[in-house]
């Protein structure tokens, strides 16, 4: 009984901290979307002539840009088999798969590969090349990455494939445009409201975004590219800090129940009353 109360006290003042670190973390992503729904709508000459944007939650934006489709900027956009590729512990290729794709960024860890057959097979309708981007169509809808230069991939069920005209967009502004709200925005759409199971061909291809020329959309992304360098930064700190508040409490427990701290004469703090504490504030 005296573990458990001890435990409970001092788990409790952890589980605190936790929380803590993690409502930053959240007022990190609202800041971080806030950032860049400002620079990819609204640019970042705040002198510009405005126009209604025709979205009501928008509000203006630069009279110069055009509100245009995802289809509008594609050379091709690609579906993934609609079956599931073998996977090889010894594969070298990976198959991309929904949960490789968050936060615009195309996570490995955990990442299934496969083999030069499987995969030659796999990218018979197009080739994954550095610079596309991939968007997840379940799993959630809509979460998407860029393409890098390695590791060689082929699309994983559910996935699509956006090859952009890129003497008109600027991928990374493509990208940072998919995570500015519109997307989300337009999502929301498709199902009043409540959560997208799943996205068809026909409505990602009409995905809203904004235009404006390439020297813009490239001021804009290197921008977004430093101030958001600095807020991926803190969270990464308060992920790590985390990660070591829950190997103290991990490691705590265990102290506690193996006798390696000895609790028998531990007492919970007593609270001041309101009054003493106002007083000893």
């Amino acid at each position: 009984m005296q573990i458990a109360n001890f435990l409970d006290h001092e788990t409790a003042k952890i589980d605190t901290l936790i929380e803590k670190q993690q409502g930053l973390i959240k007022l990190l992503k609202e800041k971080r979307q806030a950032v860049i729904s400002h620079a990819v709508t609204k640019g970042l000459n705040p002198n510009a002539t405005m126009r209604n944007s025709g979205v009501e939650w928008l509000g203006e934006v630069p009279t110069h840009w055009n509100q245009i489709k995802m289809k509008h900027i594609l050379i091709a956009i690609i579906d993934a088999e609609h079956k599931t590729a073998e996977y090889f512990d010894d594969g070298t290729y990976l198959v991309c798969r929904t949960t490789n794709v968050r936060d615009g960024i195309l996570k490995l860890d955990g990442g299934k590969y496969t083999n030069q057959e499987t995969y030659l097979e796999w990218i018979k309708r197009g080739v994954p090349e550095s610079g596309d981007i991939l968007f997840t169509r379940e799993a959630p809808a809509g979460e998407a990455c860029i393409v890098p230069e390695e590791p060689i991939l082929c699309l994983g069920q559910r996935m699509v494939l956006f090859k952009l005209n890129k003497s008109r967009m600027n991928p990374q502004f493509v990208l940072y445009s998919i995570y500015s709200g519109l997307a989300d925005d337009f999502i929301k759409q498709l199902s009043q409201g409540s959560t997208v199971s799943h996205m068809n061909m026909a409505d990602i291809i009409n995905i809203p975004l904004f235009e404006t020329g390439l020297d813009e959309q490239d001021q804009i992304v290197k921008h977004l590219d430093r101030v958001l360098a600095r807020y991926d930064e803190v969270q990464k700190n308060a992920e790590r800090t985390i990660e070591l508040i829950q190997e103290r409490r991990t490691a705590l427990i265990s102290a506690a129940v193996t006798g390696k701290i000895d609790v028998r004469d531990w007492q919970e703090p007593r609270q001041l009353a309101p009054e003493l504490e106002d007083a000893a504030a």
